[in-house]
């Protein structure tokens, strides 16, 4: 018996709908730029330290590093925005009750992770801090689920998670030629600035129901580097900048 011209007409839409989704939403799109994110910020730790070097900028120089970041952070920032500009012929924009959203994913994503961060990446090895800062991912998961509810923990999620933190906890165990001992202000600042950076993922994912993500991202970015210019008048001088 064959099918009413009704769902024939159904299908052959889907079939259509499918085939001309927007490939940024294909599964295999979706996997192959997650995999070149990730590549990108396993390779942030050793960047850093290589910028480290070239700025003259020594260990335990807390104000040099923050200068660092901040410029880094505006540039980001900038880049973020001026591409949004080329792709969309204009300006993205907050609304005005955007901007305490604003504020807020600065705090979590910029200001309270990279304190953390910039500071333990100058204590840490560059091969651990890139292992422990990879627990971002397993934090990620389970601070959606757990504290923000906007997905649920499913068993494969929770083996995953476990998983990896073995990983972790097996490779900063073990030592090796990895770089000596665990130190708080080392691997553990990095831990709390993964810790961070979960939560801003989560608002992230919040806030992008009510603002647009690019305006979100590029003004968090440039919002908090402009705190760092005090430092690079009073305290600041390495040698590149």
């Amino acid at each position: 018996m064959s099918k009413p011209s009704s769902a024939l007409d159904a299908s052959s839409c889907d079939v259509y709908a499918d085939s001309a989704r927007h490939p940024l939403t294909r599964t295999w799109c979706v996997a192959a730029l997650a995999l070149i994110c990730c590549a990108l910020w396993g390779s942030a730790i050793p960047c850093i330290k290589i910028g480290y070097e070239l700025l003259g900028i020594q260990n335990g120089d807390v104000p040099s590093e923050f200068l660092f970041a901040g410029v880094r952070f505006m540039l980001a920032g900038a880049i973020a925005l001026a591409a949004a500009v080329i792709t969309r012929r204009r300006l993205p924009r907050v609304s005005r009750t955007g901007w305490p959203l604003v504020i807020r994913l600065s705090l979590a994503q910029t200001i309270v992770q990279y304190a953390f961060f910039y500071i333990g990446v100058s204590n840490a090895s560059g091969v651990r801090g890139s292992i422990v800062n990879a627990m971002n991912t397993f934090l990620c998961v389970l601070m959606a689920a757990l504290v923000f509810r906007q997905e649920r923990l499913t068993a494969r999620k929770v083996l995953g998670c476990a998983i990896g933190f073995a990983g972790v906890v097996i490779v900063n165990l073990t030592g090796g030629d990895s770089g000596g001992a665990v130190t708080l202000t080392g691997e553990g600042f990095i831990l709390i600035a993964a810790v961070s950076y979960a939560v801003s993922s989560a608002l992230i994912h919040a806030y992008s129901q009510r603002e647009d993500p690019v305006a979100l991202s590029g003004y968090q970015f440039i919002s908090p580097s402009h705190r760092s210019k005090p430092l690079r008048q009073h305290t600041v001088q390495p040698k590149g900048l």
